[in-house]
This record gives C-alpha cells, sequence and structure tokens, in this order.
C-alpha cells in the first residue's frame, strides 16, 4: 500500500490539516486518513445515513456511513485523540474496504499515533 502525505495550504481553512491517501492499487480506490488541530468549539453536522459510536483503545470515535444509490457504501470515521488538540479521521469507499477492515485501520492508526 502506498501513503501520499500533504500539508493543507498556508492560511487556508484546512492549513492546519495534514492527509494521507493510501492507494490499494490501481482501480482498487483509496483510504484516506487526516490529522489536524481540532476547532475548539466547532459545531458538527453530518447527513450520514447511519451513526454509531466505535471505540478506538481508550479513544471514542464516530463511525458513519453515506448510502447512494447504486454506489457502494462510503465510511468516514472520525475521534479525538485524547489528551490533545489533534483530530484524526479516515474514509473509504465500500468497494476499498468494508466497515470491519475500516474500523480495524482506524485501530492500528490509534496505536500508532
Amino acid at each position: 500500500m502506498l501513503f501520499i502525505v500533504k500539508g493543507g495550504p498556508e492560511g487556508g481553512k484546512s492549513g492546519n490539516r495534514i492527509a494521507a491517501s493510501g492507494h490499494k492499487g490501481a482501480d482498487q480506490g483509496k483510504i484516506t486518513v487526516e490529522v489536524g488541530m481540532a476547532e475548539v468549539g466547532a459545531k458538527v453536522g453530518s447527513n450520514a445515513d447511519g451513526v454509531e459510536k466505535v471505540l478506538l483503545g481508550s479513544n471514542e470515535a464516530v463511525l458513519m456511513t453515506y448510502k447512494k444509490e447504486n454506489k457502494p457504501d462510503f465510511y468516514w470515521i472520525v475521534w479525538v485523540k485524547n489528551g490533545s488538540d489533534l483530530e484524526y479521521s479516515v474514509r473509504a469507499q465500500g468497494e476499498t474496504v468494508s466497515k470491519q477492515e475500516l474500523i480495524k485501520i482506524a485501530k492500528q492508526l490509534n496505536e500508532a499515533k
């Protein structure tokens, strides 16, 4: 698996985020990981079709599932590291990884950070 890491543009809203895209191979999709400074007091909402809490080590996270007609589900996990201002997220199309595989990847990232 290949990972590409990049920072956001200076001074922009995403200027404090780092994204890593992992490619499973040609035409197999990608897994995107982002790490950035959590915005204190930011209001968060989602138009997800399904939301569930998952435990990543001692950190709680939210797994959101988005469904579109005739397309694979899209999964997005977001969590904030305990004791810091960093926010982590990992997301992928269902054709790239299953929901259980994405949770496993998030757990591995949680252990590695």
